[in-house]
Formats: C-alpha cells, sequence, structure tokens
C-alpha cells in the first residue's frame, strides 16, 4: 500500500501556483504552522493505520530531513496502532534546524530516535548530514547505509546516432542545478566545438527559473543549440542518444542517480564536486569540476570531445554490482527482516 505525502516546500509551492500573490503572502504565515501541518498529518495517517491490520513494515520514503511532514507523522503513527518495524528512507540532505522552529523539530528528531527502527541513507555523505545536522546518535537510532540502483545495460550500442554530440541534462529544472553554468560554458567554448554540440534539457521545474534559463540562452544567442525538452519517461530513445550527462549541482547530492544511469547507457558523465559524487564514483568514468566553474566545464567538454574525435567510436555501458537494482533490493529485504526478527524478538521477551 502506498499513501503519498507532501513536504512543506511542495506545500507552498502549491498554495503559490493557485491563488497567485496572495500565495506569496500566505506563504509567510505557512512557515509558522508546520507544527499544525505535522499534526494533521498524523491524525489522518492514525485513522488510516487503524483499518489496516495486516502490515509488519512501513517504509517511509523521505527526500531531505525533515523534508516531507507526513513521512516522519508515519512513523509515529504507524508504532502507535500495532505496526511493528518503521523505517525511514533520506535520499539528500539533513538540513540544521530553522531558528523559530528550533524547539519543534528537537522534539520531532527525539521522537524519531524513538519510534524509527532505522533510518536508511543513500550515500555516506547524506548519513554525515544526518549525524552532524541533527545530532542523531547511532546508539540511539541505527543509520544504515543502502545505495540506490538502476537497470544494468550489457550491450554495445553505437556511440554516435547523429552528427551532434548530445548533452543532457536530466532531472527537475531548479537553480541550484547549475544549469546555468553549462549554457555560459557553451557559449565560451570555441566555434569548432559550439558546431558540434547540442544540449537537450529533460525535466520539469518551477516555471520562472525555466522562463529565466529560456532568457539566459537568447542573451547568450545559443537558442538554436539548446532544446528544453520537458519531462520524458525513462525509456524514451532520447536517453540512449545522449554522449555526456551533465550534473552540476551546486550545493548537496544526496545520491547520484543520474550520473549511474548515464554510466548504465554509456554516458560520459561531467558531475560537480560535492555532497556523495565523490565518494560514489572516485574511480569511475566521472568528470569532475567545481561548482559554478563554467570555465573548467567547457574545458572538460572539450576533453571529451576531443577523446571521442580521437576515435573512441563505442561507448561501454557499465556499472557496478553494488549500484545494480537486484543488489539494492537484495539490501533492503535483509535488513528489513533482520530488524522484522529482531523486533519479533523483543516484543518476545
Amino acid at each position: 500500500m502506498t499513501i503519498n505525502s507532501f513536504s512543506f516546500n511542495e506545500l507552498r509551492m502549491c498554495l503559490q501556483k493557485k491563488i497567485g500573490r496572495c500565495g506569496n503572502i500566505l506563504n509567510k504565515f505557512l512557515y509558522f504552522f508546520q507544527p499544525v501541518i505535522f499534526l494533521a498529518n498524523f491524525i489522518q495517517l492514525s485513522i488510516i493505520f487503524k483499518k489496516l491490520k495486516k502490515y509488519d513494515v512501513l517504509i517511509s520514503n523521505n527526500g531531505a530531513y525533515p523534508g516531507a511532514w507526513g513521512c516522519i507523522a508515519a512513523l509515529f503513527s504507524s508504532k502507535l496502532n500495532g505496526i511493528k518495524v518503521a523505517v525511514m528512507i533520506v535520499h539528500h540532505k539533513a538540513t540544521t534546524p530553522a531558528i523559530f522552529m528550533n524547539l519543534f523539530e528537537q522534539y520531532v528528531d527525539r521522537m524519531v530516535s524513538n519510534y524509527c527502527n532505522a533510518v536508511i541513507a543513500v550515500s555516506d555523505a547524506t548519513k554525515r548530514t544526518l549525524i552532524s545536522n541533527r545530532k542523531f546518535i547511532e546508539e540511539n537510532l541505527k543509520i544504515k547505509v543502502i545505495h540506490n540502483g538502476t537497470k544494468s545495460y550489457n550491450s554495445h550500442t553505437s556511440f554516435h546516432k547523429s552528427s551532434k554530440i548530445n548533452i543532457g541534462v536530466i532531472g527537475r529544472i531548479e537553480e541550484y542545478k547549475g544549469i546555468e553554468d553549462l549554457l555560459y560554458a557553451l557559449s565560451i567554448l570555441q566555434i569548432k566545438y559550439i558546431d558540434k554540440l547540442i544540449i537537450n534539457v529533460i525535466g520539469s521545474g518551477e516555471k520562472k527559473e525555466i522562463e529565466h534559463l529560456q532568457n539566459f540562452v537568447k542573451q547568450l544567442r545559443i537558442e538554436n543549440k539548446i532544446n528544453f525538452c520537458g519531462y520524458l519517461e525513462n525509456d524514451d530513445p532520447i536517453f540512449f542518444e545522449i554522449d555526456i550527462t551533465y550534473i552540476g549541482t551546486r550545493t548537496f547530492e544526496g545520491f547520484g542517480l543520474t550520473a549511474i544511469e548515464a554510466m548504465s547507457r554509456g554516458s560520459y558523465v561531467i558531475a560537480t564536486r560535492v555532497g556523495s559524487m565523490p565518494e560514489l564514483f572516485k574511480a569511475h568514468k566521472v568528470h569532475f569540476v567545481e561548482p559554478n566553474d563554467s570555465l573548467q566545464i567547457s574545458e572538460e567538454i572539450m576533453k571529451i570531445m576531443d577523446e571521442i574525435e580521437g576515435g573512441c567510436v563505442l561507448r561501454d555501458p557499465y556499472l557496478p554490482k553494488t549500484y545494480t537494482r537486484e543488489y539494492m533490493s537484495g539490501q533492503y529485504r535483509d535488513f528489513l527482516i533482520q530488524n522484522l526478527i529482531w523486533s519479533n524478538s523483543a516484543c518476545e521477551l
């Protein structure tokens, strides 16, 4: 059974979208109503869990931490309604408690330590933020690192399917993703490189940021080099046309799922050295750059293009075993079974 929850930021964007300028005003007050949102989620989920008597395990799949208040409220309400094991997955970094919400968030952290059997972090970098930014103690709360996994492609595919080298930007369009840095990097390349490139920006995002990037493209006079493709399903053929995947996150990357998906298709990867990226991909074919450094991005693009021009005409899909779906699902299965057995033993005692 799946129950959806929403983060404070998602509620804020939804409110702004539905009632426009009034939403901007209400958003300023919504921030102080987060405890009310939390309580409402707790009551709603308690009603749902009381009706469900056949479930032993709850998996609360969160983004950042604290992230969606409903994901945390689910941990409390599930345990109070007889679900034996409650586990939360954290995909991004843990933020420091907000000044005006400090007491409330400290209370929530204590409750997570008491009611959650374990937290699964998708990388060591994410785990470190849970300990440093939220002061979780592993003696009180088990924090297990299980990497994300993706499909493995075993066959070789032709490197060039068109006369242009395709750079792909994949994921939600937001300012912190550093797409602007790539666009500027393209504009300062030598003409001989620019003529051979095309950039496909794949994903949806905030209208304001998309319009900003479109205007920036016009200012740089590279409109004929950029395609804003919108959201596409993972099996769309365009993903297999991408020769270079760009991941330009400026702040923190919880886990480079886009990177391992690109590697599994045989794409080169240019990524910023933030969050989990260096720890996960230091031994593999990733071209690292510093955040906000368009000059370094342009240099890496030229290196890759020179390598391609030098005779690398086939790309070899490569995915380490630890980043496959099969390995990930096995890690989750073993971990959940272990916690369920421990929980049953504790109940018998």
